[in-house]
């Protein structure tokens, strides 16, 4: 019989009996109601008697439902057991089952011999079991080797290569793309250990073996090998140690990714953020990060800190004279150089330009420093050579040790800077220890530019004029220019004091612009006298010189002629050709070309020989006493009989006197000035000057004779 038809006869059995329980209750309900009917409702007054009666009926009426209730629960209850013996005890038995069957001994339970579907269910199971047994009997090694390699595939699938060790950290299982890299089959390795193949890279440079002793698990390990092509690749090592079920140590497993590329994307970056792109040096980042470094491990390390600033003296120079890619083999050599000298624990960078700095961390100061700055200057003197040039190069060198009072690597590093212009102001080719005035100074400097930013914006620069005394005729020539400016709070500056700020921050184009144009309308006024200008060396290569000047020319309506530009021999000494076209140019303007304190230099000679000047003027150096120096006056005498040899006139500056003015009259000297003949003037004075000599109307005329 099926476990179906069994559950429907329960029910129809149950459902009898429910029914044979309830029928006296409804026959007695019954009554009730046609009691009820003719007691109550059919009857208009009912009697006693009748309602006594019909209370009878509805007390017999419930106590025959009593019996049917009974037996409807007693029903349901029986039931109820019955289905528990029938399905649930069984299928309890059956699950019950199962962990002995997961072991391999499963016991054949009481419902086998049942025919229903209970008794099927019992005989698919047990069926089911044998089969499995029989399975893991017959084929269990088979079944272990291939979900082995499926968890090895998947391993495979999430790393480049998978590998385990015995206890002597020897390779017994090596898969994925290592091999393949090496040209290699996985046996080749089996029996090799680990450490033959990897090695661990490290900040020297050199690799260390890696190491499996510790039986520690691997994180992350970064490692490297080199490919049957030689090509060196990185992988990050993954592992841990294994144990057997005694808890014995048996060796390693684990896992390795390669990040050759990833760890090349971040050297690229690296590079990107703190290496110097034309050196390799370090950049003023990471210059300033080493900075920090060494400050915070001050305090452990004992020693001191120090930063040298260097920059090169004058490089613009090399890059107007030989151009910026020669200029760039040059900043390479002297990173080199610098990086030579450093100590192993210091940091060469170039910060910018032609400007490089060295970190010296943990040694003794200033000692150390010091050392470090005269080997500098020694390397850096000797010549460079480059592209079949060799070039001389000298530097100026500013130091800084860090102290308690020093708050960064920032303020060390500014510190540093401020003594290197301490240098430079020196003259260069020197060095100096930063000193607690400097930054007062560096102060003053940055106060002083800025206000003379805004005097040359503010046409707040005023030009004098001092006379120029033609010695055949003891008459007036002209004048020479010279810039003064009244700075407000510290009363009149003259050029010794700015000029050379205006050249160091490109301000030096604007002012003599400036001055060109207020000085050409001035003598745009005088008659036929001359104009003399200094030009910087620096304005002289400027590239807006020609065009300033010809639009200065077109607007005064100042004849070229009367127009005189002093160029001191520093103009020439670099940059040679460029400075010879802007020279050729200025005379084919038609102004005339001054080289001014003659023999102050070292190539005077072949600078006369190349450059076609018209004018010549002595260095005031060699007029100081020379009404009683002898020998001062011979070298007077012999440079102005070669001027005059050359066809070119000749004039001296800074005479104080009488005596001089004669002796260089008797000497040849064609044009004099200085304070015998008087200062500077304003242009009101010397507009007056020319009037009181009759040279211009208003006065008559009194020239001042030798």
């Amino acid at each position: 019989m099926t476990l179906k038809v069994k559950i429907q006869f329960a029910l129809l059995v149950g459902g009898m009996a429910v029914l044979a329980g309830l029928l006296p209750a409804f026959l007695a309900l019954r009554e009730v109601e046609a009691g009820f009917a003719n007691t109550v409702l059919g009857a208009p007054t009912p009697d006693a008697e009748a309602v006594a009666a019909l209370a009878d009926q509805i007390t017999f009426a419930l106590w025959a439902m009593a019996p049917g209730a009974a037996s409807l629960t007693l029903a349901l209850i029986a039931l109820a057991l019955w289905m528990h013996r029938l399905i649930v005890s069984p299928l309890r038995g059956l699950a019950g089952q199962f962990p002995d069957a997961a072991q391999a001994a499963f016991a054949s339970p009481d419902t086998l011999d049942r025919t229903d579907e209970i008794g099927q269910l019992s005989q698919a199971i047990a069926t089911t079991v044998s089969a499995l047994d029989a399975a893991v009997q017959a084929g269990g090694t088979a079944a272990t080797e291939d979900t082995d390699a499926r968890y090895l595939d998947l391993l495979t699938l999430a790393a480049d290569f998978v590998w385990e060790t015995d206890m002597h950290g020897r390779l017994t299982h090596l898969a994925g793309a290592l091999p393949e890299e090496l040209e290699a089959s996985e046996e080749d390795y089996y029996g090799h250990p680990l450490q033959a193949l990897l090695s661990v890279p490290t900040d020297g440079g050199t690799d260390r073996p890696l190491e499996l002793d510790s039986r520690r698990p691997l994180t992350n390990l970064l490692c490297c090998y080199e490919t049957a092509g030689g090509e060196k690749r990185y992988c990050r090592l993954s592992g841990h140690a294994v144990f057997d079920d005694t808890g014995t140590f048996s060796g390693y497993c684990g896992i390795a990714n390669d990040v050759t590329v990833d760890l090349a994307e971040r050297e690229a970056a690296r590079i990107l953020a703190y290496d110097d792109a034309l050196t390799g040096l370090a950049n003023r980042t990471l210059v300033l990060e080493r900075i920090d470094q060494a400050l915070e491990a001050r305090p452990l390390s004992g020693g001191d800190v120090a930063v040298l600033f260097v920059e090169l003296d004058r490089f613009k120079d090399i890059n107007d004279r030989f151009g910026h890619e020669l200029g760039d083999h040059v900043l390479r050599e002297v990173g080199t150089r610098l990086h030579q000298l450093a100590g192993p624990q210091d940091t060469v960078g170039r910060i910018g330009g032609d400007a490089f700095a060295m970190v010296q961390s943990n040694a003794a100061q200033p000692e150390a420093a010091e050392h470090a700055c005269l080997s500098i200057l020694t390397s850096l003197a000797l010549p460079f050579t480059v592209e079949n040039q060799s070039l001389e190069l000298t530097a100026s060198l500013g130091c800084a040790v860090a102290s308690t009072d020093d708050t960064g690597a920032l303020d060390l590093l500014r510190n540093a800077d401020i003594a290197m212009y301490r240098a430079k102001d020196e003259g260069g080719n020197t060095y100096r220890f930063h000193e607690t005035q400097m930054a007062a100074e560096m102060r003053g400097r940055v106060a002083m530019e800025r206000d003379l930013r805004h005097a040359i914006a503010d046409n707040q620069l005023e030009v004098n004029y001092q006379p120029l005394m033609q010695t055949a005729t003891g008459s007036l020539t002209g004048f020479e220019a010279r810039v003064r400016w009244p700075r407000q709070g510290h009363g009149m500056v003259y050029p010794e004091e700015f000029l050379s700020l205006a050249e160091k921050s490109g301000l030096i184009a604007p002012l003599s612009a400036s001055v060109l144009s207020t000085a050409c309308r001035t003598a745009m006024s005088w008659p036929d006298l001359v104009l003399a200008v200094n030009l910087s060396p620096i304005y002289f290569l400027d590239d807006t010189l020609l065009k300033t000047l010809v639009q200065t020319l077109r607007d005064s309506n100042l004849s070229a002629h009367l127009l005189e530009l002093e160029i001191t021999e520093a103009a020439l000494l670099s940059a040679e050709n460029t400075a010879l076209f802007q020279f050729d140019a200025l005379r084919e303007l038609g102004v005339r070309m001054v080289m001014d304190k003659f023999g102050s230099g070292t190539s005077s000679l072949q600078h006369l020989q190349r450059f076609r000047f018209d004018k010549l003027k002595l260095h005031r150096g060699f007029i100081s006493g020379i009404e009683t120096d002898p020998s001062s006056a011979e070298i007077v005498r012999s440079v102005l009989q070669l001027g005059a040899a050359l066809g070119l006139e000749t004039a001296a500056d800074g005479v104080a006197n009488k005596d001089q003015a004669r002796l260089l009259k008797k000497l040849g000297c064609q044009t004099l000035q200085g304070p015998f003949f008087g200062k500077a003037l304003s242009a009101n004075r010397a507009f007056a000057l020319l009037r009181s000599k009759g040279i211009m109307p208003g006065a008559p005329k009194a020239e001042r004779h030798l």
